[in-house]
């Protein structure tokens, strides 16, 4: 199964720029979380 493509929109770079480095490294970790798993999850219902 292939992994989903996670992208943050354009109008999100200059908030994401003002977090901490540590929320940022947070919100990447979960990125990569949703690219990988997200095709194995059962659809909401």
């Amino acid at each position: 199964m292939r992994n989903w493509i996670v992208l943050f929109h354009d109008e999100f770079e200059l908030e994401f720029k003002q977090m901490s480095e540590a929320l940022q490294n947070e919100l990447l970790a979960h990125a990569l979380l949703l690219q990988e798993l997200a095709p194995t999850l059962d659809a909401p219902g």
